[in-house]
């Protein structure tokens, strides 16, 4: 990225300047660093939403097994 430019509507105060963009408290971060930032963001996003499954899958099982439990059945069998 070359140059300086200000951004504006909600970046309103945000930089860039030459590689860096940068905050109006003075904040910089190059592009590698934000895509970084950005990856495991994502990550965090999709591991948060698997673990969410995997909680309700439990759940399910959960009060299936107490059911069964109580209707008097082995749930193992």
């Amino acid at each position: 990225m070359a140059g300086h430019f200000d951004l504006a509507d909600s970046w309103d105060g945000w930089k860039v300047r030459g590689d860096w963009l940068i905050s109006p408290d003075g904040d910089r971060i190059n592009a590698q660093r934000l895509a970084g930032l950005l990856f495991v963001d994502s990550l965090s996003k999709r591991a948060a939403k698997a673990r969410g499954k995997k909680s309700s899958l439990q759940e399910v099982v959960t009060a299936f097994r107490k059911k069964v439990a109580k209707a008097g059945e082995d749930p193992g069998s």
